[in-house]
């Protein structure tokens, strides 16, 4: 478990206990030392902004920019908290989990309405977009193995999972249902670059980008 992965769930079970007060306080906690080590001031900033951006927790800004101040736990952070034991990488794989997908099929001549719950529609014959898209991701997702700080474990779980997306998508069209399993895995990978606030605003755009496929399993 990465540094900010780690200093993440701390805060977010002690703000769970600790509903007023200031961030700061957290400092003076058990919960702020990390494998012996005391988290400071700075990186309690760089957290909070991290879990600002990923919806988990909400406060009003300085007018020097600092993170919310205090930053009290969203809806999605007490369940990130409650459900997922505040793994904020648990929580974002339950999402492409909890995806939802509802067809309707209208009879006639050769009419066809297929609706998701994302009001994105997919079908066979733009297959070989989304296919490409999937490609394109991965091929991103691996890139940025390169430019951003990931824990080497993490990095290995990213890497296979583009790669599988590759090695699947060289030759042919899959079936849809198999597009939406390669497409969650990726998803769920590209949550490992939440470590910091600019690896998150790189893995968000890529997760944007797929999460419709995830809809495509029948």
């Amino acid at each position: 478990m990465s540094q900010a992965h780690a200093v993440s769930q701390a805060f977010l079970r002690w703000r769970h206990r600790n509903r007023g007060g200031m961030n700061g306080l957290f400092l003076d906690a058990e919960d702020s030392v990390i494998a012996g080590q005391q988290v400071t001031s700075e990186e309690l900033d760089e957290i909070v902004e991290l879990l600002e951006h990923r919806g988990l927790v909400k406060g009003p800004r300085s007018l020097d920019g600092r993170p919310g101040d205090p930053a009290a736990l969203t809806s999605d952070g007490v369940i990130c908290v409650v459900d997922h034991d505040a793994d904020a990488q648990k929580w974002n794989a339950s999402r492409a989990m909890s995806y939802t997908n509802q067809s309707v099929n209208v009879t006639g001549n050769s009419n066809q309405v297929v609706g998701h719950s994302t009001n994105v529609n997919l079908s066979q014959s733009n297959t070989m977009e989304n296919v490409q898209t999937l490609r394109d991701a991965a091929t991103q997702a691996l890139a940025g193995l390169d430019t951003y700080e990931i824990d080497e474990d993490e990095a290995a779980d990213v890497r296979a999972a583009a790669e599988k997306v590759l090695t699947e998508t060289t030759d042919g069209e899959p079936e849809p249902g198999r597009i939406a399993k390669l497409a969650k895995k990726l998803w769920a990978a590209l949550g490992l670059f939440f470590g910091t606030t600019v690896g998150t605003e790189f893995a968000q755009k890529i997760m944007d980008a797929i999460y419709p496929l995830i809809g495509l399993a029948g």
